[in-house]
């Protein structure tokens, strides 16, 4: 698949709603951007996830490793609670983090491809550009 530039997209998609009548075009344009918008902020969340979720599992490895090798009660006890405090600090602070990534996402991320596709009055940026015939 050919490496596309944000632009080129953005362009190729102008171009092709240039071929129907303003009000199509407008509302394909603004709906590819939205659309792009929601896809790159989806990918964060994602990727968030997935590195939460690795850092997490690899704290848990060598919990179990740890406590398998505890060879006192109180070791064991020790053990799991310094795990369970880091755990739940873990949790909170990743809560923390997906909550703002989802705040940027809804206020000022996927829903920016909206806003410039529009002009702010019209909402309709290539009604300003004389048609080509």
């Amino acid at each position: 698949m050919p490496n596309r530039t944000k632009t080129s997209e953005m362009e190729a998609v102008s171009a092709f709603a240039d071929r129907f009548p303003q009000q199509y075009g407008t509302a394909l344009v603004m709906m590819s951007q939205a659309c792009q918008g929601y896809m790159e902020s989806a990918l964060k969340l994602n990727q968030e996830m997935a590195d939460f979720m690795r850092r997490r599992l690899n704290e848990d490895v060598s919990f179990g490793h740890a406590l398998s090798s505890a060879e006192h009660l109180e070791d064991a006890v020790s053990l799991q609670q310094d795990w369970m405090k880091t755990a739940s600090s873990d949790y909170l602070a990743e809560t923390t983090k997906l909550y703002e990534i989802c705040m940027e996402a809804a206020s000022n991320g996927w829903m920016n491809g909206v806003a410039e596709a529009g002009d702010g009055e019209t909402g309709n940026k290539t009604a300003d550009k004389p048609r080509e015939s």
